[in-house]
């Protein structure tokens, strides 16, 4: 849940991350049970500009083969692919 609303912020922000992969995601444990998920690695990240909903055009694709989201080859934002990202830490 951390780790999705921290992508989430990023998106209303207009910034996509590029790389969102296992990898990427740490896991802390806190000393009172607690777990939280958050996002790292921005270096492929960039900041949307105005009116534009992509930089694959303008750029390449870019992230790791495997974990780029089906979204930049087929054109359509509703697919969410972060679900796949998740599964691997059952």
């Amino acid at each position: 849940n951390h780790a999705v609303r921290g992508l989430a912020h990023l998106h209303r922000l207009g910034i996509v991350h590029r790389d969102v992969k296992p990898r990427n995601v740490l896991i802390s444990f806190s000393s009172l049970g607690g777990t939280r998920a958050m996002i790292s690695d921005f270096g492929l990240c960039r900041k949307l500009p105005h009116n534009r909903h992509s930089y694959t055009a303008m750029s390449g694709i870019a992230g790791t083969e495997g974990w780029i989201a089906p979204e930049v080859f087929n054109q359509d934002r509703k697919v969410v692919n972060f679900y796949c990202i998740l599964q691997k830490f059952q």
